[in-house]
């Protein structure tokens, strides 16, 4: 139980080095920024490839709609991506 201890302070303490070095807080706050527009990308992307067929009936009117959150915040089109023109030998 004391190593678990000792290590845990060590580790604290270059923790908070990291923590206080002003180029790692630039970019730990850039990331944490961006993170609800990665959500919101996620959520879309898992709901318009949701592989239930009445629930793609549902959303086939607005399917382009939720895959555009997913195409800005990725930058990519997933469509493009898992076309069925792929085959395994150019991957």
């Amino acid at each position: 139980m004391a190593n678990q201890q000792k290590l845990s302070h060590k580790l604290q303490k270059v923790a908070g080095k990291i923590q206080q070095n002003r180029y790692m807080s630039a970019i730990s706050n850039g990331l944490m920024s961006t993170l609800p527009f990665l959500i919101i990308g996620a959520f879309s992307t898992l709901f318009s490839a949701l592989a239930w067929e009445p629930y793609q009936n549902l959303i086939a009117p607005v399917k382009g709609i939720i895959g555009l959150a997913s195409t800005m915040t990725t930058g990519s089109n997933r469509s493009s991506l898992f076309s069925d023109r792929h085959t395994g030998s150019d991957l």
